[in-house]
């Protein structure tokens, strides 16, 4: 063990920018990593509570996500406000024991098998989305490609993990809510240096403080709203008792915390619509401007469905797959080292706050090549299903793509790798199927597939509208 990790001076980021200047989290860490390396140590202000390291390389990535639980935890989930809205109940704010618990309770509903007896329900859902699209197509209209998914999402979700068929409105009112809790304002990001240069420094230090402990707090009365107005939504769910796929699961209170059927509904909600519902308008916008992309699409969803049972469709896998490799929708996660270790060699003293990005990570060119491009093709055939039953989520990357199994990890990694990867990749191959059989769109002026920070998670930068066609035009819609 040498020394801590390498930083850069405090003003590394802040020197020449204006102070109007919005802040980008995201520039942030990338700018860090380009001055300090790939273990890299934010500059801090004297007296400060802790060290925070970002860890972008894949051998660290793989040492924090494969350590003993006693070494890193993922308590920060309380301190930027997820407990607040899923509840301290929720599988992503549990630990230990409890996580154990609750993790073996939900597990089963998520295998692929399980969710493969439910296909009828996605390919219905995305159907329907499809004839309405065409119907919009007809009358001239663009759509919201993001918030048509968000409400179609939610509703898939609400369908499969509660049995329960939500309205257009109550639909909207679940996706306002956890919008709510991803959208917070841009984090105060303030140099004391650049306060009122007559005030002590201790002084200024604390005002920093006292300024970022206000905006945590504001954040959390913020999830607690939102949480509130999802459990009025969801509260009929709960008490009609609906025979979903988990309704056994809603029934089963913990012996210690009687609230956590609710908070295991509302994290089942929320995860289970998140990843595509931010994901998927990206994949519509590159394959609007990509005629290959395109083509390759629609000659796989004009290959008819089996009558039961899911699709192959592979492309589709590939293009969600891509798609999360540069704007994965958790684009950071953390860890507290619970006690002194180290990291590549580096010194990591008890109550670090390690920091992995799978945007950085994603775009090293160490392990990606040209990272910055959209290429599907880098996946390979097998696509995100493949590897349903692997324990880590980085072995569904076929090996040509890259050669370090943590050099890609959208879903997390470890014992703690999300649960509803098999679930959206079945979404993702039947929504994409569903649009390419019946139209053709390209993005409307002012549209873009960039991303933007939106607190946890990565969304558009801006509204992705899209102009639609059909495909088929001499076709009556079957609704029709």
């Amino acid at each position: 063990m040498t020394s801590l990790p390498p930083s850069p001076p405090l003003d590394f980021y802040f020197a020449g920018r204006s102070p109007e200047e919005p802040f980008d989290p995201v520039d942030y860490y990338r700018t860090l990593w380009q001055q300090a390396g790939d273990l890299a140590r934010v500059p801090a202000i004297d007296h400060a509570p802790h060290h925070i390291v970002l860890a972008v390389h894949p051998d660290h990535v793989a040492e924090v996500l494969r350590s003993d639980n006693d070494t890193f935890r993922k308590e920060l989930a309380r301190t930027h406000g997820l407990a607040p809205m899923l509840g301290e109940g929720s599988l992503l704010c549990l630990e230990g024991e409890a996580w154990s618990e609750e993790r073996q309770q939900q597990q089963p509903a998520f295998a692929r098998p399980k969710l493969e007896d439910h296909i009828a329900l996605l390919r219905r859902e995305s159907e329907a989305l499809a004839q309405r699209w065409e119907q919009a197509a007809e009358a001239g209209r663009e759509v919201d490609a993001e918030d048509e998914l968000e409400v179609l999402l939610v509703r898939i979700t609400s369908q499969l993990f509660l049995g329960l068929d939500l309205d257009e409105d109550r639909s909207r009112a679940l996706v306002a809510a956890f919008e709510a809790f991803t959208e917070p304002p841009p984090a105060p990001m303030i140099d004391p240096d650049s306060l009122d240069p007559e005030l002590p420094r201790e002084q200024r230090e604390a005002a920093v403080q006292k300024i970022q402990d206000d905006y945590r707090q504001g954040l959390q009365n913020k999830a607690a709203e939102a949480r509130q107005l999802a459990q009025r939504v969801l509260r009929e769910a709960l008490d009609a008792n609906p025979p979903g796929l988990l309704g056994s699961l809603l029934c089963v209170e913990s012996r210690d915390d009687p609230q956590r059927p609710l908070d295991r509904v509302v994290t089942l909600l929320y995860t289970g619509y998140e990843t595509c519902a931010k994901a998927l308008p990206k994949t519509l916008a590159h394959v609007a401007r990509d005629l290959r992309l395109r083509h390759a699409l629609e000659q796989e969803a004009d290959i008819p469905p089996p009558p039961s049972g899911p699709r192959s469709a592979p492309f589709s896998e590939q293009l969600l797959l891509e798609t999360l490799r540069l704007d994965p929708p958790v684009w950071t996660f953390s860890r507290w080292a619970q006690r002194d270790t180290e990291i590549g060699g580096y010194e990591i003293p008890e109550g670090t706050l390690i920091v992995l990005s799978p945007f950085l990570t994603h775009r090293h060119p160490g392990f990606w090549a040209d990272p910055e491009s959209f290429d599907p093709g880098r996946f390979g055939s097998e696509g995100l299903g493949a590897e349903d039953s692997a324990k880590d989520t980085a072995a569904a990357v076929p090996e040509q793509a890259t050669t370090h199994r943590h050099a890609y990890f959208p879903f997390g990694g470890g014992r703690h790798h999300c649960l509803g990867r098999a679930l959206a990749s079945l979404e993702a191959a039947e929504i994409l199927t569903a649009l390419a059989a019946r139209l053709r769109w390209s993005l409307a002026p002012g549209s873009s597939p960039a991303r933007h920070t939106e607190g946890v998670t990565l969304g558009p930068g801006h509204s992705i509208r899209l102009r639609l066609q059909r495909r088929h035009p001499q076709q009556e819609s079957s609704e029709g």
